[in-house]
């Protein structure tokens, strides 16, 4: 059946017209409704169709293996355009084998249209490798009006088979487990273009197809060494030199770490260093987003058979003029990811709902005129993204994107949920119930998608919005989902957002998980903690003062408040989030200390565990007033052993970034983060927080109200 997307138009417009002698007859009264309406026809009349031919493979890579003859798989072709134009056209189609460049099939289809080609029927013993369908679409002259492609792999099998671990990861070769240890060359058929994963043990050396320097070598009895590379699809082969005891390939995603380098406004953490990251994130990355090229860092990373991706904006025209293709493209070919020779490409922030679908079909021809610069060949354009491909502009966006065989980094961002169920619906329905409606609205879009989680736990920016709930559970569950749910089978990649919003520990924890499911390919889980926190009860005050006892010092001197917007300051994600916005309130006093304090229950005698808390002035909070005020509290933990050292123990002033009521990011409330660790000595202890900075001082003038909240208690991963 053919599809025209302009039949489709016409239809939405007949629809559309039954209704409108209704819509005239309230203009006079609602002029702004007609103007909506008669923009809204007009900018789907102009928005660019998509590409005239669409190639969707059938691919045979997937997480239970096609039970058909492998590789040889139907190819949809759609034919986008209108059948007038395309009954004086012709499709040219042919196969090629990327090994040897030759055509192994082709023909000719007068007045082309939809169709479903069935490889199977060809009569070609495919060996297998990759192919590439080539599909040219010409006039009644011959002249080649579109050009597209579309990869072909036949899968091999016995012991070179395709070993599916979880969505992210397969096993492509396994010399020690398929008996093949003694063998001189070992071949692997890489299933995408994508990255490989490669490990050697024992005293031996290998090579990669035709290269002249080794590609690992290994020494007995000593760790095992491993790499990275990016390859093309199809059949790859080893050579080995010496007597491996292991040797591994696994089709691994995209690993990201976003951003290079960077550090956080809680300056006790410190800077994310080069050294730091080689023992918390490299050995599970292969991919950075960088600031900008550090020479020495960057030369490294590439010599390492890794990629490195520069950002850049999409540029806003002059006040009062429309965006052109040409702003854009000048904007992006001025980017160092352009013609960096360090670079990689570039990564785009961002794609969102404040762009029209015009503006996405513009977006879409500038995309196009980038993929085919020769300048830019073999680089990455990779867009975030927060829209769908739900509509004509921005469906013609995304596949300009998959087009030039570039990929999407599509914003996640889950808050905590008060409960586990409750988490893992929500995880379901934002990940597995949104990207399998992409592949609904654009097939194929799946394999290109990088998902973007964010293990943001720092005030000011952070998803770990509720201290009853563990945020690393959270991200496991979140990880565990991306590797095992059946919707979510070859996904590109993962980018965690954002390392500047992360504390060293969770750094350290989401590297474990990239290694654990985006390298190791486990479906388990890497930890066993439960999601909800039972250390404390009621540690964000939305119970009033329940389950903590208090001792005032004078009569009022602790109450509790509400003050809505007091989240979003703190940084809670998203602003919207109604969470955070309860607290207590310390009145100080000269005559002595407020208290509460509260039994820390459940704890693992030996292991260790973090408190966090924030605070503030709350007149300064109410005023509206931006000034760093000192709180005065003190921490008080009895029964447990305080970890040495200022990465264990300090009060940080920071300052809120999003707007609410009289303050913004010009002109912020300043808050307080108390961070403590702690090796647990028994099964209970005790928490008291005070006033007080210490008997006799107050730390603070009579009268201060303090707030407090987020008294989170969770196990600590340390060093």
């Amino acid at each position: 059946m053919l599809r025209s997307r302009w039949t489709i138009y016409g239809v939405g417009l007949v629809v559309g017209a039954a209704s409108f002698g209704a819509v005239l007859a309230g203009a006079a009264e609602s002029p702004s409704l007609l103007e909506k309406i008669l923009s809204r026809v007009q900018e789907e009349l102009t928005t660019a169709p998509s590409a005239p031919v669409r190639l969707v493979v059938d691919d045979p890579w997937q997480a239970t293996p096609r039970q058909e003859r492998a590789g040889l798989r139907p190819v949809q072709i759609w034919m986008e355009a209108k059948p007038r134009q395309l009954h004086q056209m012709r499709l040219e189609l042919s196969l090629v084998a990327r090994s040897t460049g030759q055509v192994v099939w082709s023909v000719v289809w007068s007045s082309p249209q939809s169709a479903l080609l069935d490889l199977a029927k060809i009569g070609y013993e495919f060996p297998w490798g990759a192919y590439d369908l080539r599909a040219v679409l010409q006039d009644q002259t011959g002249r080649a009006v579109y050009t597209t492609s579309a990869l072909i792999t036949v899968l091999p099998g016995d012991q070179y088979k395709i070993e599916v671990l979880n969505n992210l990861v397969s096993e492509l070769a396994n010399a020690r487990r398929r008996q093949m240890l003694g063998q001189a060359e070992i071949p692997f058929m890489n299933p995408r273009d994508g990255w490989c994963w490669f490990q050697l043990a024992g005293q031996a050396k290998v090579r990669l197809d035709d290269a002249e320097q080794p590609l690992l070598e290994s020494q007995a009895e000593q760790t095992p060494v491993e790499t990275m590379r990016f390859l093309p699809a199809g059949r790859h082969r080893l050579r080995i030199e010496g007597q491996p005891s292991e040797l591994v390939v696994r089709a691994v995603p995209a690993l990201f770490y976003n951003v290079y380098q960077t550090g956080t406004q809680i300056v006790p953490f410190g800077v994310q260093t080069w050294d730091l990251l080689e023992k918390l994130y490299w050995p599970a990355c292969n991919m950075i987003e960088g600031h900008r090229i550090y020479e020495e860092e960057t030369a490294r990373w590439r010599a390492m058979g890794r990629q490195w991706v520069l950002p850049v904006g999409v540029p806003e025209p002059p006040q009062g003029q429309p965006r052109t293709i040409e702003l854009l493209w000048e904007h992006w070919r001025q980017s160092p990811g352009y013609s960096h020779p360090l670079a990689n490409g570039m990564q785009i922030d961002e794609f969102t709902g404040r762009y029209s679908d015009a503006e996405y079909a513009l977006f879409a021809e500038a995309v196009r005129r980038l993929a085919g610069d020769p300048k830019f060949r073999g680089r990455l354009w990779i867009p975030f993204v927060t829209v769908d491909p739900d509509r004509p502009g921005r469906r013609a966006f995304f596949e300009a994107v998959l087009e030039a065989g570039w990929p999407f980094s599509v914003e996640i961002y889950l808050p905590e949920k008060p409960t586990a169920p409750l988490d893992q619906a929500e995880i379901e329905r934002r990940m597995a119930g949104r990207l399998s409606q992409w592949e609904k609205h654009l097939p194929g879009l799946l394999r290109r998608t990088i998902v973007c989680p964010m293990f943001s736990s720092l005030p000011y920016c952070m998803t770990n919005t509720l201290p009853s709930a563990d945020f690393k559970v959270h991200l496991e569950m979140q990880m565990q989902h991306l590797a095992t749910h059946p919707a979510l089978f070859g996904l590109y990649g993962v980018q965690p957002y954002r390392s500047n919003y992360a504390d060293p520990e969770t750094l350290q924890w989401m590297g474990r998980l990239l290694r654990h499911y985006g390298i190791e390919g486990r479906r388990d889980r890497l930890g066993s903690d439960p999601y909800e926190l039972t250390h404390l009860r009621n540690p964000d005050f939305d119970q009033g003062m329940q389950h903590w006892e208090v001792q005032a010092a004078e009569m009022g001197g602790i109450r509790t408040g509400s003050y809505r917007g007091l989240g979003a300051l703190e940084g809670r994600w998203p602003p919207s989030e109604p969470v955070g916005n309860n607290f207590l309130i310390f009145r100080r006093s000269s005559k002595g200390p407020n208290r509460i304090s509260q039994p820390i229950q459940n704890l693992q005698p030996g292991r260790l565990y973090c408190l966090k808390m924030i605070s503030a002035d709350y007149q300064d909070l109410v005023a509206g007033r931006s000034q760093r005020t000192p709180t005065g509290l003190s921490i008080l933990l009895e029964g447990v052993h305080l970890e040495p050292g200022e990465k264990n123990r300090f009060d940080w002033p920071f300052r809120s970034i999003q707007p609410v009521g009289p303050f913004s990011r010009e002109k912020p409330f300043w808050m307080t983060y108390h961070w403590r660790v702690f090796r647990a000595q028994g099964p209970t202890a005790r928490l008291t927080i005070t006033d007080w900075a210490e008997a006799p001082k107050p730390g603070g003038p009579a009268g201060q109200e303090i707030l407090l909240n987020f008294v989170e208690l969770q196990p600590y991963l340390g060093p």
